[in-house]
Parts: structure tokens; C-alpha cells; sequence
């Protein structure tokens, strides 16, 4: 049973549908939504959904344990720190093995989502991060002992991409008004700041015209650095820039 706040669209909620879809025959999926199914929610093939109350819901880790019993679940597989919270207290209470997957962090949230982890990490049978650097934050902030965590590099398979590549960038072109044989560079995911995405120096749609034109810039020339407008005095190799997926609840 993969455990995730929403089916919203982002590259964590990505990286869960992937998994329902191309896992094997032998293995029965359940997406347990703790907040809302989100945009995604009619692609995987069974969405639960528990109605998550805004702060620390109690109620969710009596109703992850009963999902669990009643549908024989084996495993639990959560999704960053809140999931991770309320789905190894759950599999404890269910008496299932629970599996945590980290993604990444959002900005300015760290040390709640350290605090989280290392709660839920007393429950957890197995961490899986998709990235060296956060195996690391795992093992020195959240307490997570080496023979308990195991680090696979996360990826997007860009084959799904390919057929419709050509259009999308005419359309993309015609959309910011760039002329023709300019280079583009674009992301997926929902807008925000945060930690765990590819290095962007701009915030919402506000500053992406200014952000692509400048990492534009940076292509052709090179070594020349540039501050877009709506980049908030933000340098580019400093700065990342993902969805703010509001992961994570308030425990205080």
C-alpha cells in the first residue's frame, strides 16, 4: 500500500504512479491519499482516500492500520515525512512491515521533516532515498542506521516525452515568444520553492519567462551569470527551484 499526502501533480506523486503501473503482476497496489486524490488520482488503479484534517490528524493512524488489516496488506510504502509519520505508526499498530521512501525536503522545513523522520524511523523497517546527499541527511540528522537504509538514484523515463517532443516545443516557443532555434529549458511540477528539484532561479510564472531566458544565456555563453526579474535577488547556482508540495504537518 503506497501512502502519500495527494495524488497532486509533482515529481514525488510521479515516481509513486510509475511504480503502481510497471510493477509486477505479482504485486496488488493500493494508493492510500492521506489529504485528497489531487489531479492524478484517476491514473493509479485504486485511490483511498482518509480526509486528512489540517495539523496532526489522530484519527489517521487508527483508520492506515484498520486499510491495512482489511485489505491484507503486506507492506506499507510511504512517501516523505508526513506519510512517513502517520503510515509507520499505522503499519506498527497493523503489524505490517512499512517501507519509507525520502524525496527530498522543502525549503525552510528541514528540521520539521528531520524531526518527522526520526519519530517515524522507530517504526520503519526499511528507508530508501533517491539521492546521496539526502541517504546522508537520513543517516546523520534522522538517526537512521546504514544497515536500515539503502539509497536507488531516482529518474524519469523520458521515452514518454519523445513522440510528442517537436510539438511541445513549438508550443513552448510560441508561449514565450522566443525565436525560432533558440534554446528552451522548461520543468514539470508545481510551483514553489524548494530543495529537491533541478537548480531554477525564479519563483512562480512571475519570474519564468526572465528564468528561462537567463539559463538561455547561460547555455550559449557559458561563464556569464544573470539575475532575472522575479528571481528575488536570487543567484542561479545558488538557488533551487521545485514544487512546494505542502508535505508535512505541524506535530506542536
Amino acid at each position: 500500500m503506497q501512502v502519500v499526502l495527494s495524488l497532486r501533480v509533482g515529481g514525488l506523486e510521479r515516481v509513486v504512479l510509475d511504480l503502481v503501473k510497471n510493477a509486477s503482476e505479482e504485486f496488488r497496489f493500493i494508493v492510500c491519499c492521506l489529504e485528497e486524490p489531487g489531479a492524478w488520482g484517476d491514473e493509479a488503479p485504486r485511490v483511498v482516500t482518509l480526509g486528512k484534517r489540517p495539523g496532526l490528524d489522530w484519527r489517521l493512524f487508527w483508520k492506515i492500520a484498520r486499510l491495512a488489516r482489511a485489505e491484507k496488506v503486506d507492506v506499507i510504502h510511504t512517501h516523505n515525512s508526513a506519510a512517513h509519520l502517520y503510515g509507520a505508526i499505522g503499519g506498527k499498530l497493523a503489524g505490517v512491515k512499512v517501507l519509507h521512501t525520502e524525496h527530498g525536503k522543502n525549503l525552510g522545513q528541514e528540521a520539521r521533516a528531520f524531526r518527522l523522520n526520526r519519530w517515524a524511523g522507530l517504526f520503519t523497517d526499511l528507508t530508501v532515498t533517491v539521492s546521496e546527499k539526502i541517504g546522508r541527511e537520513a543517516h546523520d540528522h534522522e538517526g537512521i542506521p546504514s544497515d536500515r537504509l539503502l539509497v536507488i538514484a531516482n529518474g524519469i523515463c523520458v521515452d514518454r516525452f519523445n513522440s510528442s517532443r517537436q510539438a511541445a516545443g513549438r508550443r513552448v516557443q510560441h508561449g514565450t515568444r522566443f525565436r525560432r532555434r533558440r534554446p528552451v529549458a522548461g520543468r514539470v511540477g508545481a510551483s514553489g520553492w524548494s530543495t529537491s528539484s533541478i537548480t531554477w532561479p525564479t519563483r512562480e510564472y512571475r519570474g519564468a519567462v526572465g528564468g528561462i531566458r537567463c539559463l538561455c544565456a547561460l547555455i550559449e555563453h557559458g561563464r556569464h551569470e544573470h539575475r532575472p526579474a522575479g528571481s528575488h535577488g536570487r543567484s542561479m547556482p545558488n538557488s533551487r527551484y521545485s514544487g512546494r508540495r505542502k508535505h508535512g504537518i505541524d506535530p506542536t
